[in-house]
């Protein structure tokens, strides 16, 4: 590779440095070569974000940078550097360094003889330049790992422990993602100080991103677009605080050249992971989140406080999975030698704090103090340069000279520094107040809201700083449950006010997305909505704020996306044709990006929203305006929206077979793809594809399943991306589902054979999914045909794949294949194979102990019972019902008892009176009844059983057997009539006379009564007294 060559492909990675620095360079290194002294150098680097930095040298003072002082050694690592991150040769390098090094010099620089001019004025250019870079740097929307731990707000993520254990499996899990999954985006979700933050910070440093460069958001700087040099991780902390969402989203979704090994982990509370999900959702990103869980809590402390085991594993217990609720907890213990409850824990670190702050500063009293704290946690963060001059207009004088004596305190002492703090400054030039850490603020305001005066400070300052108040009074409802009722009642009054008064303030249209998320769930808080309110505050607000226009504007789209998204939700087109128009409008108006976005976004919804509503018409008036959108901006996120609209349109044309509608918008995706090459678009493109396959099967249209096969084979051929192989097995998926579900003679061996293909080319957790479900269906085919040789195999691979990969996932999808086979070998009395299949999930759930695979272990055990009813197997059956039994004690399912209920019922259905060891028969289930947990459902299976019992009164050798369901039917029978007799007699009665009938046996039934007037409590021989006088004067 020549000179030329190698200089274009090194810079093509770098970043570009900005227009008004690259002028200003260019000048100053001209002049710069006039007045430098013979034995100085100008140096050339590269900053940490790539930019192409000058340094002047002088004595060679930086002489790595010059390829000629390099040592051998040195040489070695950059050759290995160069040949890993840029396939750069050295010598290669080093021909474009010192090209770059001979143009910045005049002539031959090192011969330079003589001086013109004086330093100091080189001096003074060079610190100007590097006042530039450092103000580019400054301004980098992103942190290093070491820069975000050092923040004063994670300071005490680390006081107090110093090792870090037992997050194995979220290391895991993280690598997986990062590492080996297709998806961009994951969401880290828990509760205030369950250890999100730690987790984050350890994880960027961990051996699994050696590959990758990790930066965390700056939680407070513009996120803005830029070149990445290497695959890139971010992550961003508390993602719904952060005010530059959707730039920061839409430039890790829209992937471009240079950009595709580009991944970003969220971190955020716990109550907002819905928020994060459906802000997700709306850019056409569908993650869960992932629950974080604080582990080994008692092994932290001991590791970390020296704490015995047994007190260790006693506060582990009590602080409700919060590290930070633990380490109060302890400090309590071990300052009071007492246990604590948490409220009372952080109560004593509080005030702790509080009295050494007042302490040492000595003007403020700690009711003083106090006073400030709940002001903060509140109003957190507050920004120093304008949050003072409203609460200097809005609090009493006194209270602000307490609020400015506390910030000058923290300023002149930085008492911030201090690990174990909870009050402190952050952000550029400590220009916030804050509390840390979480859950301590929650702790805080929650007893704030409960005083007499919080509402009336509420008040005062809502309609200024109405989106912090309401986000914290909505974060604390979270971890304060208990008085959930009070917290819902205070955001319902900003709700109320918010829509009944013109606000003047810029976080008015914040504080009203927060809430328009939360309000618009009910139709009758929804109908408060006040759009025309809303429309006078953003004149106001514009008026007030003029230099936030393209700030206020965004936030107010927000506002209306969300409105028109809830308006389609309860079918008021009209109202979301109006939002959708005030969209237009501002979209008109600001040509913003991100306002586009918004408006593309509610056009999209409304295609989903008419199209439920079989409104086609509007269907396509609203792709016809996205079509427009796109065509007149071309940016990603319209593309973007504009392919979702035609997804949508396609989920509503296919259930109402509008196959010529479904058909164009496939079309248009294609041509869309076509034109713009975006993988969002090629994304829904074969999504569409693929849900087209579900529509045309499930009306027996298999040609035109085989067509859409053909085309989503002949993309992926085209385009092998991960995403496209999870939507091309998707098809194949619904294509052998509905194959096998109508009877249809395919070659399922052969989809089976594609799938497995798609699987080794990626193997993603969908493709790993897809194929899973591929042999299912299989399975379930192969059974109905009993092609029980084929059910083997396809079991035999989702066997190995799980032995394989032994993933949860993997394993469910084995014991719902296991399950099917079970069904079809009880379908054609194939005993001894469905008892193969019982042993081997049997085995499965005692290697992976899910609810999941227990439940398709007890739908196998109850899929066998039946069986076995039917073809007279008691022994089988009650083997049966013993592990179903025994199931139940270790495993939590989902409506087991009425799961087992079912099973009985089938079984005493199937039992024919005249069968041989008709005895044994009833006492296998009398066997299974009592082990039925409950007692809601025992009284009817006993019921069945008592009419059994006439059948055998004859025979002396089954006395004991009687007597049994004698007594335990009559004592469920007293059991259920006292329930009863608590709420109304006349249900009683109704029950009675039912009773009567069911039973069909005078003789027997005045038994019943006769019991019940001799045995049971007086209220029920009362009861029977009364019902038989309303019998007898009803006769």
């Amino acid at each position: 590779m020549d000179t030329k060559k190698a200089k274009e492909k090194l810079l093509k990675s770098r970043l570009n440095v900005f227009g008004d620095l690259k002028d200003f360079t260019s000048d100053s290194a001209n002049k710069i070569k006039e007045n430098i002294k013979d034995n100085a150098e100008i140096c050339v680097g590269l900053s940490a974000f790539g930019i192409i930095s000058l340094t002047l040298a002088k004595f060679d003072l930086f002489p790595q940078q010059n390829p000629d002082y390099w040592e051998k050694a040195e040489e070695k690592g950059i050759q290995e550097i160069l040949l890993v991150e840029a396939d750069v040769t050295l010598e290669e390098f080093k021909s474009v360094l010192r090209e770059e090094i001979r143009l910045i010099k005049k002539e031959q620089i090192d011969s330079l003889t003589h001086v013109i001019g004086s330093l100091k004025e080189t001096e003074s250019k060079i610190q100007e330049i590097d006042s530039k870079l450092t103000k580019i740097i400054s301004n980098a929307p992103l942190l290093s790992p070491n820069e975000f731990q050092a923040r004063q707000e994670n300071k005490s993520i680390f006081g107090s422990f110093k090792h870090f254990i037992g997050r194995d499996a979220e290391f895991t899990m993280l690598n997986e993602f990062l590492n080996h999954s297709t998806d961009k985006i994951r969401i880290i979700a828990g509760d205030g100080g369950v250890g999100k933050t730690r987790l984050g910070i350890e994880f960027s440093k961990s051996d699994y991103v050696k590959d990758w460069d990790v930066y965390f958001v700056h939680p407070e700087k513009d996120f803005t677009d830029f070149i990445l040099e290497k695959p890139t991780l971010f992550i961003l902390d508390e993602f719904s605080r952060y005010k530059h969402q959707d730039k920061l989203i839409d430039f890790v979704l829209n992937s471009t050249q240079g950009r595709q090994n580009l991944k970003l982990i969220i971190l955020d509370r716990r109550i907002m992971s819905k928020t994060v999900v459906d802000f997700l959702k709306a850019k056409n990103c569908h993650t869960r989140p992932e629950y974080l869980i604080s582990k080994n809590i008692s092994e932290i402390l001991c590791e970390n406080l020296s704490l015995n085991e047994e007190d260790a594993k006693r506060i582990e217990e009590t602080c409700e999975g919060s590290l930070v609720c633990a380490l109060m907890l302890t400090t309590f213990f071990l300052e009071e030698n007492k246990m604590s409850d948490i409220k009372s824990a952080i109560h004593y670190s509080l005030q702790k704090y509080v009295n050494d702050v007042s302490y040492s500063y000595g003007k403020m009293s700690s009711s003083d103090i106090n006073r400030i704290v709940e002001l903060i946690a509140l109003l957190r963060p507050i920004k120093v340069e304008t949050d003072f001059e409203i609460l200097r207009k809005e609090l009493p004088a006194n209270i602000f000279e307490k609020f400015e004596n506390m910030y000058q305190f923290l300023d002149e002492t930085k008492l911030f520094d201090i690990d174990n703090n909870f009050l402190f400054l952050s952000g550029e030039d400590d220009s916030f107040i804050d509390i840390r850490p979480d859950p301590l603020p929650d702790y805080i305001l929650s007893e704030f809201l409960l005083k007499d005066n919080a509402t009336t400070i509420i008040q005062k300052l809502r309609s200024s700083m109405s989106f912090r108040i309401t986000y914290n009074i909505y974060v604390t409802m979270r971890t304060q449950k208990d008085i959930g009722i009070t917290l819902s009642t205070l955001l319902y009054g900003i709700w109320n006010e918010l829509n009944s008064s013109v606000g003047t303030h810029v976080e008015y249209f914040p504080s009203l997305a927060l809430l328009t998320n939360i309000f618009t769930e009910n139709e009758s808080t929804f109908n408060m909505v006040n759009p025309d309110n809303w429309y006078k505050t953003y004149r106001h607000v514009l008026v007030s704020n003029p230099e936030s226009k393209e700030m206020v504007a965004e936030a107010y789209s927000i506002c209306l996306a969300n409105l028109s998204d809830g308006y389609g939700k309860y079918s008021r087109y009209d109202d979301m044709e109006t939002c959708i128009s005030c969209l237009s409008t501002l979209c008109s108006s600001l040509k913003t990006h991100e306002v586009a976005d918004k408006y593309a976004g509610a056009l999209s919804n409304a295609v989903h929203h008419y199209g439920i509503n079989e409104n086609y018409h509007e269907v396509e008036s609203c792709l016809s305006r996205l079509s427009s959108l796109h065509y007149s901006l071309r940016i990603p996120e319209v593309t973007r929206l504009y392919s979702m609209g035609l997804f949508n349109a396609i989920n509503v044309y296919f259930p109402h077979s509008k196959y010529s509608e479904m058909e164009s918008c496939l079309s248009r995706l294609s041509s869309l793809f076509q034109l713009e090459n975006k993988p969002i678009v090629a994304e829904n493109y074969t999504k569409g594809l693929a849900n087209a396959i579900y529509c045309y099967g499930e009306h027996e249209e298999y040609v035109e399943v085989e067509s859409c096969l053909l085309r989503l084979s002949s993309f992926y051929e085209s385009v092998k991306q991960p995403k496209i192989a999870e939507n091309y097995s998707l098809g194949l998926v619904n294509a052998i589902s509905y194959y096998v579900e109508y009877g249809v003679h395919v070659d399922l061996k052969s989809y089976l054979s594609r799938l497995s293909e798609l699987y080794d080319s990626f193997k993603t957790p969908d493709t790993t999914q897809y194929y899973s479900e591929g042999l299912i269906n299989a399975i379930n085919g192969y059974g109905i045909h009993e092609k029980y040789e084929d059910m083997e195999a396809c079991l035999s691979t989702l066997s190995l794949l799980y032995d394989s990969l032994n993933t949860p996932q993997v394993a469910k999808g084995y014991a719902f294949g296991l399950f099917n086979a079970v069904m079809s070998y009880g379908n054609n009395e194939e005993f001894t194979s469905m008892e193969t299949c019982l042993s081997r999930l049997s085995s499965l759930y005692d290697a992976v102990k899910t609810p999941e695979i227990a439940e398709e272990y007890a739908n196998g055990l109850c899929k066998a019972i039946f069986d076995y009813a039917s073809h007279m197997k008691y022994s089988e059956m009650e083997s049966c019902f013993s592990h179903l039994s025994l199931l139940y004690a270790t495993a939590k399912i989902p409506d087991f008892v009425e799961k087992y209920d079912e099973c009985l019922m089938s079984a005493i259905d199937e039992v024919p009176v005249y069968i041989q060891d008709f005895e044994l028969w009833v006492q296998c289930l009398a066997n299974a009844i009592s082990k039925l947990p409950g007692d809601e459902h025992k009284f009817g299976l006993w019921l069945q059983l008592y009419k059994f019992k006439l059948f055998l009164l004859n025979d002396s050798t089954k006395e004991r057997l009687v007597e049994e369901i004698e007594y335990c039917f009559l004592e469920k029978l007293e059991q259920v009539i006292v329930e009863m007799a608590k709420h109304d007699d006349g249900d009683v009665f109704g029950f009675l006379s039912w009773l009567e009938h069911d039973i069909d046996d005078t003789e027997e039934f005045a038994i019943i009564l006769a019991y019940m007037l001799s045995e049971p409590p007086e209220n029920i021989k009362q009861i029977v007294i009364d019902w038989v006088k309303w019998l007898t004067s009803h006769e």
